[in-house]
């Protein structure tokens, strides 16, 4: 897949480069000269982590950590996200501690 240098905005208006990839064919060269804004990527990260929050409290670990690798691209004109394979073994690496409880 072919990567382009986009312009994207935050939720503060700075503006930061960031590389994409096409995922549904080419994209037009004059579509990726906007500025695109974050939010939507912003609010599919932030949907993915509460469902994940939620997994977590569920099992109640004591410690626990998320990773998750996430891909920009550009699709129909807009900024979208796309999980993607890391160094591990899945999309999605969780690691879940407990502490055992000290008698008293």
């Amino acid at each position: 897949m072919e990567s382009n240098i986009i312009k994207v905005r935050l939720d503060d208006n700075t503006e930061c480069l960031f590389e994409v990839t096409a995922t549904s064919g080419r994209e037009s060269v004059s579509a990726l000269d906007e500025i695109f804004d974050f939010q939507q990527v912003k609010q599919q990260i932030q949907l993915l982590s509460s469902s994940l929050l939620e997994m977590l409290k569920s099992v109640s670990p004591t410690k626990a950590s998320l990773e998750f690798g996430i891909e920009l691209s550009v699709e129909s004109g807009k900024l979208t996200s796309l999980i993607v394979k890391g160094s591990g073994k899945g999309n999605i690496k969780i690691t879940l501690e407990w502490e055992k409880e000290p008698n008293v």
